[in-house]
């Protein structure tokens, strides 16, 4: 029985056509509760955000590293503005100011970032109100040291693949060309996005601002991604 192809369409971030196999990169899931501290905690609990800061700092450093080596100069200001968001003074007073209060790490992030995701929704300029996922990934980062989770790889891919991704960080995207990945999709995103910006060095045909393409595909199965028309294909 012939099988009629079903058609999405997204943002067209990064021009060109690919076909390959669906890899689901799934987003790290953190189960976030308030937990209260006493007093004599408190001082710990610091050190724990302090050395999940560091370990972020590290890895963010490295990220600016692999993206001068690869794209040059400017790219590397990508890794910057993270850095910018790690350091951010009034984001970090905020949580620790949380955290004196006899809260947890986890809880003091998630409420202060998001509040700052409030304000950055109603930006007016796509530019600016993009740079909410920036400050989303950086959370994320520190979130996971803070968990103790290992980084995610894509360096056992071992066919073709199309990603397929909630958001996919600069850090994530930089390193495409070397693996086996033709292309991906993404369900948040712009034109202006970071990642975007890498996909289009890398010349990596990429569509982005698909709602829940992630739910809507399966692992494994064939996919064309148009960067061109801003096209997704199954």
């Amino acid at each position: 029985m012939k099988q009629n192809n079903i058609i999405l369409n997204g943002i067209a971030a990064s021009s060109g056509v690919a076909i390959g196999k669906v890899f689901v990169l799934e987003e790290d899931e953190f189960l976030i509760t308030k937990k209260e501290i006493s007093g004599a905690q408190i001082k710990q609990e610091l050190s724990r955000l302090k050395d999940a800061m560091e370990k972020t700092r590290l890895e963010l450093v490295a990220n600016q590293k692999e993206l001068n080596k690869v794209l040059g100069e400017n790219y590397a200001k990508i890794a910057d503005a993270h850095l910018l968001i790690l350091n951010d003074p009034m984001i970090k007073n905020e949580i620790e100011k949380l955290v004196n209060k006899g809260v947890n790490a986890e809880y003091a992030i998630h409420e202060v970032v998001d509040n700052f995701s409030k304000t950055f929704d109603s930006i007016d300029n796509e530019y600016f109100r993009e740079r909410k996922h920036d400050l989303l990934d950086v959370a994320r980062k520190v979130m996971r040291n803070l968990f103790g989770k290992a980084k995610k790889s894509l360096t056992d891919l071992e066919e073709d693949s199309i990603i397929v991704a909630k958001n996919l960080t600069p850090a994530d995207t930089v390193n495409m060309k070397e693996v086996m990945v033709k292309g991906f999709v993404t369900e948040i995103g712009g034109k202006t996005s970071h990642t975007a910006l890498v996909a289009q060095s890398l010349e990596i045909p990429a569509v982005v601002g698909l709602k829940d393409i992630t739910h809507k595909v399966k692992q494994g199965m064939p996919i064309i991604v148009d960067g061109n028309l801003g096209l997704v294909i199954f």
